[in-house]
C-alpha cells in the first residue's frame, strides 16, 4: 500500500513529532510496510479458530520470607557509613511526593 507524504505529515502533526527529509522518508517505508502486514494479517480466515488470551500460563514463583541476621559489627559499620541516619535508624531520601 502506498501512502502520500501528506498523510505522513499529517501523522507526523498529530503526533509532535519532527522529521528531517531523510527520516520522513524512512518512516513512510516503515509505515507502508507494516500496512502491507496488517493487509496479509486481514487475508487469514480465523472463523473457527478459538481465541487465545496467554500463549503460555504463568504461575508465581513466591518464597517464602526469612530474616536473615548478620552480627552486631555489620550492622554498626553499615550504620556508621550512611550519610542521614538518627540512632540506628537510616533515613533515604523521598521517592514519592505528597
Amino acid at each position: 500500500m502506498k501512502i502520500a507524504f501528506e498523510l505522513i505529515k499529517e501523522i507526523q502533526n498529530l503526533a509532535k513529532l519532527s522529521f528531517e527529509k531523510e527520516e520522513l522518508e524512512k518512516f513512510k517505508e516503515e509505515f507502508e510496510k507494516i500496512l502491507k502486514f496488517v493487509e496479509k494479517i486481514q487475508e487469514l480466515e480465523i472463523k473457527e479458530a478459538e481465541e487465545v488470551y496467554h500463549l503460555k500460563t504463568f504461575t508465581n514463583q513466591l518464597r517464602e520470607d526469612k530474616a536473615i541476621s548478620s552480627p552486631e559489627e555489620v550492622r554498626e559499620k553499615i550504620i556508621e557509613q550512611f550519610p542521614m541516619r538518627e540512632g540506628k535508624l537510616l533515613k533515604v531520601k523521598r521517592i514519592f511526593k505528597r
